[in-house]
């Protein structure tokens, strides 16, 4: 039984392993845009993850 066990949870550490990489590879591939949009996104630019009073401030800098 233990090994069955830790059969799945190698497969699922290689499943979360190619996640990562195709998640980097998405950033890495994708344009500038994205990106300022992305980091005003986690800014809290537009109600975001982290909400604040000076989301925009980033586009205001450039």
């Amino acid at each position: 039984m233990k090994f069955v066990v830790a059969i799945i949870l190698f497969l699922l550490m290689l499943e979360l392993l190619n996640l990562t990489e195709a998640l980097i590879a998405l950033l890495e591939d994708s344009s500038l845009i994205l990106k300022r949009l992305m980091i005003l996104y986690l800014r809290g630019g537009h109600g975001g993850l982290f909400p604040s009073s000076r989301g925009n401030m980033f586009l205001d800098c450039q």
